[in-house]
């Protein structure tokens, strides 16, 4: 599966990943998931990682992926959307084409590490950076620090 959605912090943070190339369907199923873990908490504000590091190509259109992101991005209980990874020109400037259109509390970012930091500094309920660092599996705390 091209993305995956699971929680990153238990009831607080979805992480949606995307890994190579993913169609309109794919989003679609990514966004189905992500409503039902924010239906599956009782937190007032629920914050989305989108970890786009090893996206790919993809023959969607903008306009379909507003569709079918569009329900998510305008349920009451979204927090922050917070996009890091590639670097793309292209990828960024579609991306925030897109999301500043569905969701005004989107930012982009260069790693994890700056989207955990300006996580966490926007709510401060959630677990200090320093509490999540320790927290992430050995294979990914390589990304936490790189460029």
């Amino acid at each position: 599966m091209p993305i995956t959605t699971k929680w990153w912090l238990e009831g607080r943070v979805i992480e949606v990943k995307i890994v190579n190339s993913f169609e309109v369907d794919d989003l679609t199923q990514a966004v189905i998931q992500a409503q039902a873990l924010m239906d599956s908490t009782s937190e007032q504000r629920v914050h989305i990682l989108v970890d786009n590091t090893l996206i790919g190509p993809t023959n969607a259109h903008a306009a379909d992926m507003n569709r079918e992101a569009k329900p998510l991005m305008q349920d009451e209980r979204l927090g922050w959307v917070i996009v890091y990874g590639k670097n793309n020109v292209l990828t960024r400037f579609a991306t925030n084409i897109v999301m500043q259109l569905m969701h005004p509390r989107f930012r982009m970012v260069n790693t994890l590490a700056e989207a955990l930091s300006f996580l966490n500094h926007l709510d401060e309920t959630l677990p200090s950076y320093e509490q999540w660092r320790q927290s992430i599996p050995a294979p990914d705390a390589q990304d936490i620090t790189e460029n």
